[in-house]
């Protein structure tokens, strides 16, 4: 698949406890849209600030705070809920984080914080290939199970994996079966042997919902 820009339908941003990943760690100057969703069991709020080096400060103008401190933030999200945030960034380095605190801490020090690099010669993302019957694995990925809904054969045994920082988990809704907790890396198989639709979830992160499909 030919490289696409990952600003095109807007930037994807996912928050849980206790990380925030993003889309991308870079992009062009201009225009972009976050999407960003609270896929934890708590409120968390996106913010985008000028770089934490004094350099990228002072390159920001006056946009959204003080001449030399850019900032743009969403609202505090319930759990399981989206918000869009559009803003014009141009060059330089970007921290993006969550700004709550409360009684569970400073969700940024607790690690919800990301850098996101503006540069002109960021480069474009290539599309991963889509699983198929002959290798049908699923990606846990920026808080989300890929692909879903997945639609495999009788006998069929699929894998997940975790590329993502945070723990997860793979459990039936229905109680058939689950995974352990699984850091980045891991994976869990099973094999499906009777016909039928199972919705899965994160135990960790209960707004994570998948759909296999068995036939």
């Amino acid at each position: 698949a030919a490289p696409v820009d990952p600003r095109a339908g807007g930037l994807v941003v996912a928050m849980g406890e206790w990380t925030l990943v993003a889309e991308a760690s870079a992009i062009r100057p201009g225009k972009v849209t976050f999407v960003v969703t609270n896929l934890g069991k708590f409120g968390h709020g996106f913010r985008i600030r000028s770089g934490s080096r004094p350099e990228d400060r002072k390159t920001q103008g006056r946009q959204g705070g003080r001449k030399d401190r850019f900032e743009a933030r969403t609202r505090v999200l319930a759990p399981g809920e989206s918000a869009r945030l559009t803003v014009d960034l141009p060059a330089g380095a970007y921290d993006i984080e969550c700004f709550v605190e409360d009684l569970h801490g400073d969700h940024e020090a607790r690690g919800m914080r990301a850098v996101l690099q503006v540069r002109a010669n960021a480069p474009f993302v290539t599309p991963k290939p889509k699983p198929t019957p002959a290798r049908p694995v699923v990606e846990i990925e920026a808080f989300k199970y890929s692909p879903s809904p997945f639609t495999v054969k009788r006998g069929a045994t699929v894998k997940w994996i975790n590329r993502d920082a945070a723990k997860h988990t793979v459990s039936a809704l229905n109680g058939s079966f689950t995974s352990k907790e699984l850091t980045k890396g891991q994976a869990y198989a099973r094999r499906f042997v009777r016909a039928g639709t199972v919705t899965y979830l994160c135990a960790v992160h209960p707004t994570m919902k998948a759909k296999l499909i068995v036939r």
